[in-house]
């Protein structure tokens, strides 16, 4: 059964009688069968990042596979005890009832619970004050990924309580363990291998295109509260979008229109101009396709610092995080995970507004098999031929709505709807979702498909004031010592390789994997595996596994070429940038 995505029910009462007296492990699919399997071994020492176990391993091979092991039910079981006692082995214990965990630990010491690496999570786990992914620690799943065992008493009594929290769990391994790998950070970069890794390519290309905007750009501290008291709109690029054009058109004067960046082809082809847009896509795709967008005379563009900033598309632009700090300035930080439309809440709170409306926030699909997006959107759609659903990749992650329908989306969207639910829930902002169809959903978000929105006849004057803000203050100076501090680093990257490239064969070979080395530790390999069509994987074949002489220099060459040509690409930009920040 898909997860659901509404507020959990209350427990069933507790009848008489024992369920059952041990954990056992829960048989289900986990979340990373719909993950591509390129990802489960994606390091170059083949090591093992996710698997599908089967429900009969008995306990002691489990440890072999994975240390995190998550127990639901506070029972002083027998599985319990074998993995107390392994020390090997990093124990999450969940109990949706305290008494039931306070009877536990009359049963067994705190140091020895504190001994057998044993976290505990009791009652309702997702209505506390703090969110739960605040509370479980990224470095928990450096143990791997999470096996659990249920007690007969809570599959019985509580099936909802164990959905979810299965669910969870996996998504959290996913967020911390396998999106760091198949996102954009280091998708091309397969197989991994011990580097250096900072910004990638197309974040640094932006950190260094973006200097001349740092001083054009407004501080997006200086308008906070600046919308406050007005509804926001935000805008996001599912496919009924279309659809709520007419109500867009009805209250783009009456709300703050945020839309994000992918919502504007289609905004703008309707004659609808919004208040803000938001990105904070890093990759030179999404720039392409902001760059294909008209000068606007409304819409105010707020931006991540390592995201393309528009030129001069838009009428006033503010920029929120900064790169390096140490240069531009603490500026502020918009709170974001997973989808833009986390940043467009983001951006909503910060100006004050006390209630928002999703129009186009699907962040799923009916279809098992295929995505779509509202028309001129920057993404490709995945189709395939029509077929039942299979429960693995490349099928889509199934999630039931609270109308009971289920929808499919992908786990990168699932984890960014939990994320955004718990920011919505603790915001104290109202939520107004007008799709049906999405899987945004839970505490603090009604559907409303209609939403009347208050007009308070202050819109207009919220808006001048926010074009009118000025730009954010720079010291020249330290900018001008960044630009050539960077451009140092990189003319003296350029010229070495292409002096190395000039060698013959076996002056190159010489010193050219002590030369790589220096690359993996400056950052520079990590940039490479995302500069134009680099091919990490042939790289790797050719230099580490290939066994010839030969061939192993056939690949530094291949790295080192590219290499030179990204270090004379950044120089350009750098270049560019001091004439034009300073006039030289």
């Amino acid at each position: 059964v898909p997860p659901e995505t509404a507020a959990p029910d209350a427990s069933l009462p507790e009848a008489a009688g024992d369920p059952g007296s041990d954990h056992r492990i829960h048989d289900h699919v986990p979340v990373w069968d719909y993950e591509n399997p390129r990802y489960a071994r994606p390091f170059a020492d083949d090591r093992v990042l996710f698997e599908h176990l089967p429900a009969g391993l008995p306990r002691e091979e489990v440890t072999r596979h994975t240390r995190l092991i998550v127990l639901l039910g506070a029972e002083d079981s027998e599985t319990f005890r074998h993995f107390l006692r392994d020390r090997s082995a990093v124990v999450v214990l969940l109990e949706p009832d305290p008494e039931r965990l306070a009877a536990l630990a009359r049963t067994h010491r705190p140091a020895e619970l504190a001994a057998g690496n044993v976290y505990v999570f009791a009652g309702n786990v997702f209505a506390g004050s703090a969110a739960l992914h605040d509370l479980v620690p990224a470095q928990l799943f450096q143990a791997g990924y999470p096996v659990f065992y249920v007690h007969g008493r809570v599959e019985r009594f509580h099936p909802r309580y164990v959905r979810r929290l299965v669910e969870y769990f996996e998504i959290l391994f996913f967020r911390h363990r396998i999106y760091p790998i198949g996102g954009q950070f280091n998708a091309r970069g397969l197989p991994l291998r011990n580097i250096e890794r900072g910004l990638f390519y197309d974040q640094r290309v932006h950190a260094y295109e973006n200097i001349a905007e740092y001083a054009r750009c407004g501080n997006l501290g200086i308008i906070g509260n600046a919308c406050r008291g007005e509804t926001a709109i935000l805008i996001a690029a599912g496919p009924d979008l279309e659809e709520r054009i007419d109500y867009l058109r009805a209250n783009r004067d009456r709300a703050v229109l945020i839309a994000v960046n992918n919502a504007m082809p289609m905004l703008l082809d309707q004659g609808i101009e919004p208040h803000f847009m938001v990105v904070n896509d890093n990759s030179l795709a999404v720039a392409e396709g902001m760059a294909r967008l008209p000068r606007l005379r409304r819409t105010v563009l707020v931006g991540h610092c390592l995201s393309f900033l528009g030129g001069d598309r838009f009428p006033q632009k503010f920029v929120f995080d900064s790169y390096p700090r140490e240069v531009f300035g603490e500026r502020l930080r918009l709170r974001l995970h997973g989808s833009v439309i986390t940043t467009a809440f983001s951006l909503a709170r910060h100006l004050g507004c006390p209630s928002a409306v999703l129009v186009g926030a699907q962040l799923s699909s009916e279809n098992p098999w295929s995505f779509s997006y509202a028309k001129g959107a920057n993404h490709s759609l995945r189709r395939t031929e029509e077929r039942p659903p299979t429960d693995a990749f490349p099928q889509f992650y199934p999630v039931r709505t609270p109308f009971g329908e289920t929808r499919y989306t992908t786990l990168n969207f699932r984890d960014a709807s939990l994320w955004f639910l718990e920011e919505i829930r603790n915001s104290g902002i109202e939520c107004v979702n007008t799709s049906k169809e999405s899987i945004v959903y839970g505490p603090g978000v009604r559907f409303e498909r209609d939403y009347e929105v208050p007009a308070t006849g202050n819109l207009a004057a919220c808006m001048r004031a926010v074009y009118a803000a000025p730009p954010a203050s720079m010291d020249l100076d330290r900018v001008r010592d960044y630009i050539d501090g960077e451009l140092a680093v990189w003319r003296n990257t350029a010229g070495p390789l292409a002096e190395l490239l000039a060698k013959p064969d076996g002056e190159l070979a010489a010193v050219a994997l002590s030369v790589l080395e220096q690359c993996d530790r400056s950052g520079i390999t990590y940039l490479v595996q995302r500069f134009e069509d680099f091919n990490n994987a042939r790289f790797h074949r050719l230099v580490f596994t290939s066994g010839d002489a030969v061939a192993q220099v056939e690949g530094l060459r291949y790295f080192f070429g590219y290499a030179r040509r990204m270090a004379e690409g950044f120089v350009e930009i750098l270049e560019r940038q001091r004439r034009e920040l300073l006039g030289e």
